[in-house]
């Protein structure tokens, strides 16, 4: 199983935030044990990369973007992308060009905390927390 990791549930595990953290981190390690198989963009993990340096230093932030080379396979921003995420008119741009990619790469899902603002998605998207409901990797 082919799955996409938006920025918001990265950012739940490497900025460990309270509330979110415990379903991401689980839905991640299921990619580590490789029980799915997990996917980003090259540009999350700039945007990433931006977010993390804010909130730590530049070493903390780039060993973090280590972290994530490990754990996903990255899939390049192409043009068409833009092309179709301008085609979606979805509201949310970023997220419009981030299900363009994951639709390009045969994804089956598009794990996020922002499930609205993939109602023009292309692949479904899903909460961490309804993922781990379905029983994947268990």
């Amino acid at each position: 199983m082919k799955v996409f990791f938006d920025s918001d549930v990265l950012i739940d595990v490497l900025a460990e935030r309270p509330i979110h953290y415990q379903k991401s981190a689980e839905v991640l390690s299921l990619s580590e044990f490789k029980k799915i198989r997990g996917y980003t963009s090259s540009l999350i993990l700039c945007n990433l990369h931006y977010i993390l340096r804010k909130l730590s230093d530049e070493k903390t932030a780039r060993a973090k973007i280590e972290a994530m080379l490990a754990l996903l396979d990255i899939i390049d921003l192409r043009r068409d992308d833009i092309s179709a995420a301008l085609a979606l008119q979805a509201q949310d741009f970023e997220d419009a060009v981030q299900a363009s990619i994951a639709s390009r790469s045969n994804m089956d899902w598009i794990l996020t905390r922002n499930t609205n603002d993939y109602k023009k998605s292309p692949v479904k998207p899903i909460t961490p927390k309804d993922f781990s409901e379905l029983g994947y990797g268990s």
